[in-house]
């Protein structure tokens, strides 16, 4: 699948040496964006470490791993927070119990295995190892400068023990660009130090297009290539999915939009259910105007003839009336 972005160094690099344990499972039904698996494939290629930043649900975290998975490259994985330390990246002392005695010994974490994991792979290439640092916006300040050197040197000397990351690839997410939120979707998110993140590539996933989630939909979910009623178009259920989410994008929302994630996730419930209208209400956490808004979307997005308007309008109607009841 990714013949077309790799240059013969990678092709070989990556055929060498038996597969880590830590290399991610590959998905057939995976669909990785253009411009996005070029720039990723190219930051592997030079090991330039990544600032994946969008909106949720896109596949920030998963898209790399694909494309390692791909690569046989091995990947390390931490979700960062308000309350992560520098401990909790690269490990500390606990007491063990070894031959029925209690000794110190060193446990690593994500950062030291990340090393670790380098060191065992052969081959020339710049990228053996990825470290994917999720949610790096929501670490505090003053964790982030003690990673500047981390990134820009890409070794540090922590707790007396030298970590060379030479050949890993720091791969971060973010819901922002790392300037902050102030529309309240992203909770806890922080600025980010203007020097780490001019350190890092920044590479934007947006949503696909609705061609590529109808396309993912029908993929993942052969049912939903089931043409509608009496919809003399030919479009599938599939389709109108993904229309009425690309619809109610463009509503404003106090919360976030249906994601790409949340049709994968709504999808086989609706199979099962065959009420969307139901799915969107129960499954999708809206209330109040923000229901209203996204049913809306979907109800622009659907032919009056269909049965999922039918679906859609009925939830669409119950939302108007609980909003108005609460006024």
């Amino acid at each position: 699948m990714l013949e077309k972005y790799l240059c013969n160094e990678i092709i070989e690099a990556s055929t060498v040496g038996s597969r880590s344990r830590r290399v991610p499972d590959y998905s057939q039904k995976y669909h990785l964006q253009n411009r996005y698996t070029k720039a990723i494939v190219e930051c592997i290629k030079h090991r330039k470490d990544v600032l994946c930043y969008g909106p949720a649900g896109t596949g920030k975290t998963s898209g790399i791993k694909q494309i390692a998975s791909e690569l046989g490259i091995p990947v390390v994985q931490y979700t960062c927070g308000e309350d992560t330390t520098l401990w909790d990246l690269f490990g500390s002392d606990e007491l063990v119990k070894e031959d029925g005695a209690t000794v110190t010994s060193f446990r690593e974490k994500a950062v030291a295995v990340a090393c670790a994991e380098a060191k065992k792979i052969k081959g020339d290439m710049n990228t053996k190892c990825i470290l994917i640092l999720d949610e790096l916006d929501t670490c505090t300040p003053g964790l982030i400068s003690h990673l500047n050197q981390l990134i820009c040197e890409h070794q540090i000397e922590f707790e007396g023990k030298l970590f060379d990351a030479s050949n890993v690839l720091i791969y971060a997410t973010a819901n922002t660009s790392g300037t902050g939120d102030s529309s309240g979707k992203y909770s806890g998110t922080r600025c980010i130090n203007a020097a780490l993140r001019d350190r890092f590539m920044p590479i934007r996933l947006g949503y696909m297009s609705q061609a590529e989630e109808c396309a993912l939909l029908e993929n993942c979910f052969p049912e939903l290539k089931e043409v509608q009623g009496s919809d003399k178009s030919g479009h599938s259920i599939a389709y109108y999915m993904t229309r009425g989410a690309e619809e109610s994008r463009a509503m404003t929302l106090e919360g976030l939009p249906i994601t790409t994630r949340k049709l994968l996730d709504i999808a086989p419930i609706y199979i099962d259910i065959g009420d969307l209208g139901f799915v969107i209400e129960t499954f999708c956490g809206y209330e109040g105007d923000d229901l209203v808004s996204v049913l809306k979307g979907f109800r622009n997005a659907i032919p009056e003839e269909t049965g999922l308007y039918k679906q859609i309008d009925s939830a669409y109607q119950r939302a108007k009336a609980a909003v108005v009841s609460q006024q």
